[in-house]
């Protein structure tokens, strides 16, 4: 055989696994397929579509409202840092272009929610310090007729088209029905129809009772030819209170952190108040302080003894006799305005009279048990050990513990620090006086986006359970604080939970940022906004 003859010898046959040519388009592989093939493919598309569809619109629908919350609370932050930095009452009309500055945000943004609907400012129909349409600038005159109950506002929203048609936004029972709704609760009222979805609605609320305090300005002087004259730090106006015909005081609401400057009669700057509570301020014929008073009145032998006991007394700390002096002073000053608001009848605004317990007093009694006591020793303070402990971290996001301390802030643990991470903190405290504790947790996203805060100093954000209660299995996303605390020993348990506006389905284990902290030794103080009834 010739070796032309011999046939070429076959490759061996190579199975390869088809793939699709990414220039070809899927049309034309369908339509390279069978009618059959066709068919099925569309048919579990199809089905897929119709599972997955809800699903992906219940996703897109529950990130929406996580969103409008979320945007709702940093909103209402807003309008209180515009009242509290700025001193001023946003307006109906105008707190748009107020809050966008502040949030750094386009007005559009601020003014409509992602659904187009309009955002609302509502303030209590009965709350007589809102300014209507555009904001309020606060002057030395203040804020006429703060009522503490009914010095509210809201900021509502909707991922609906827009609010019922119905909705009256003036009357008090539908702002109460709206201050009152609960989390994913239709509000009193409204039906099926007005709201078919109640998480789709979003409020977020502001007490302006606790931002504006209430001062009194007394003028006791001997005739309206000599008035009390004040003026605010940032505004050089000057005002004159004079002698009322029926009352000699003059009643007025200031921002809280407002700086109010006393002036002599040649109008010079003789004193200055911060208004951080309610005050009340005297002026008499010595200038501001009241009128004079050269020693105990001819009444009330018994309280002159008490005094002179007073002013024998040693007290710590002393150096100057005139603190003791001051004191008393201050508390005659008190007895002297009493008698002569009981003179006129005890009348209290509107000519109504009142029994004589409560308003004139009240403010310069809370006064006078701070201010003597700062009277006799101002400069002292002790420091107290506070340890902190993470009991558990389960953490999700970053979450930062604040303690503070008559206003001053000590920054405590994280929850990058694990469980059984511990230290202490020396914290500066009076010991002659109630000492006011307040706790901030601040929740972080990797990238810096703020999601959830826990607040005690606006009663925001907890709620105080039991010493036995166990932190598993609570229904609700209010962080959970245990009051342990024993015969002045500051001894808190606090669980929080990260997930409450991220997560799909949160466990509410509070284990995410677990911890405790206690003090070395008792002292007097007081803890949260709410946990004790406020401030």
């Amino acid at each position: 055989m010739n070796v032309h003859d011999i046939p070429p010898a076959k490759s061996p046959r190579r199975h390869s696994k088809r793939t699709r040519d990414p220039s070809r388009p899927f049309s034309r592989l369908i339509a390279g397929s069978t009618v059959v093939e066709a068919i099925g493919v569309l048919s579990i598309l199809t089905i897929v579509g119709s599972v997955m569809g809800p699903a992906v619109h219940q996703q897109v629908r529950d990130a929406e409202r996580k969103s409008e919350a979320k945007t709702a609370a940093t909103i209402i932050r807003a309008v209180e840092k515009v009242v509290l930095e700025r001193k001023i009452l946003p307006g109906t009309g105008d707190w748009v272009d107020l809050v966008a500055p502040e949030v750094d945000q386009p007005v559009q943004r601020i003014a409509n929610s992602r659904s187009g609907c309009q955002r609302m400012l509502v303030y209590h129909p009965a709350c007589a310090i809102q300014p209507g349409e555009f904001g309020k600038t606060q002057t030395a005159s203040g804020f006429t007729g703060i009522s503490r109950g009914v010095d509210r506002l809201m900021v509502v929203s909707t991922l609906r088209d827009d609010f019922p048609g119905g909705l009256n936004l003036k009357s008090a029972e539908a702002f109460e029905a709206l201050w009152n709704t609960e989390p994913h609760q239709r509000p009193t009222g409204w039906s099926e129809e007005d709201l078919p979805d109640p998480d789709d609605l979003q409020i977020a609320r502001l007490d302006l009772g606790r931002l504006i305090h209430r001062v009194v300005v007394n003028n006791m002087s001997a005739g309206d030819d000599n008035p009390a004259k004040i003026s605010l730090e940032d505004n050089g106006t000057v005002l004159s209170i004079t002698r009322g015909s029926s009352t000699r005081s003059w009643e007025r609401g200031f921002v809280h952190g407002t700086g109010v400057n006393l002036h002599g009669p040649n109008d010079s700057v003789m004193g200055r108040e911060l208004i951080n509570n309610d005050r009340t301020l005297y002026y008499g014929d010595a200038g501001w302080g009241g009128p004079a008073l050269p020693g105990p009145p001819a009444w009330g032998l018994g309280l002159a003894n008490v005094v002179q006991d007073f002013l024998d007394a040693e007290f710590p700390c002393v150096e100057e006799d005139d603190w003791q002096q001051a004191a008393v002073d201050e508390l005659y000053r008190e007895l002297w305005a009493y008698v002569d608001w009981a003179e006129t009848g005890f009348v209290q605004g509107e000519g109504g009279t009142v029994a004589p317990a409560a308003r004139l007093t009240q403010a310069t009694l809370d006064r006078l048990n701070e201010g003597t006591l700062m009277l006799i020793c101002p400069d002292v303070t002790e420091f107290v050990t506070v340890e902190f402990s993470l009991l558990s971290s389960e953490a999700g996001y970053l979450n930062e513990a604040t303690l503070f301390v008559n206003g001053v802030s000590y920054d405590f643990g994280n929850s990058d620090m694990g469980a059984g991470f511990s230290f202490e903190v020396d914290i500066e405290v009076n010991p002659f006086a109630a000492n006011r504790f307040d706790l901030v947790i601040n929740t972080w996203k990797r990238v810096g986006d703020w999601i959830e805060g826990l607040d005690t100093r606006d009663g925001q954000g907890f709620e105080l359970i039991g010493a036995n209660d166990s932190f598993a299995g609570r229904s609700d996303s209010l962080a959970k604080i245990k009051d342990l605390s024993s015969g002045g020993q500051l001894h808190m348990v606090v669980g929080y939970e990260d997930l409450i506006m991220t997560g799909d389905r949160p466990d509410y284990d509070y284990n995410d940022f677990l911890f405790e902290f206690r003090a070395d030794q008792p002292f007097d103080f007081s803890f949260g906004y709410e946990l004790y009834g406020g401030y």
